[in-house]
């Protein structure tokens, strides 16, 4: 089902927020391996605007996924945001048993 993600030039594929801070994936990754997406585009350019506006430029971009809530390595691969996986990747390569 098509999701939608938030993308930063600079910070890269947006994980998710807690403590007061956002996580990104090629700056901070909360030791994550999958990313939150939204279910429209305007949801998610919505919670960009309301919760994320100090983070600098982000823009809502589809991504093919099964689950409700995240897409994970696989889907953001098969969807083209290879280039975008950061530490993503790298928190999989050392603990290959999370998906």
């Amino acid at each position: 089902m098509k999701k939608w993600l938030l993308l930063s030039p600079i910070g890269g594929l947006f994980i998710g927020h807690g403590m007061g801070m956002a996580f990104f994936s090629k700056q901070e990754d909360a030791g994550q391996s999958r990313v939150v997406t939204f279910s429209s585009e305007e949801t998610a350019t919505d919670f960009a605007l309301t919760y994320l506006s100090a983070c600098g430029p982000l823009e809502a971009m589809p991504v093919e996924v099964a689950g409700e809530q995240y897409a994970t390595i696989p889907e953001l691969i098969a969807s083209g945001y290879k280039d975008h996986l950061g530490l993503l990747l790298a928190n999989v390569q050392a603990h290959p048993t999370i998906q």
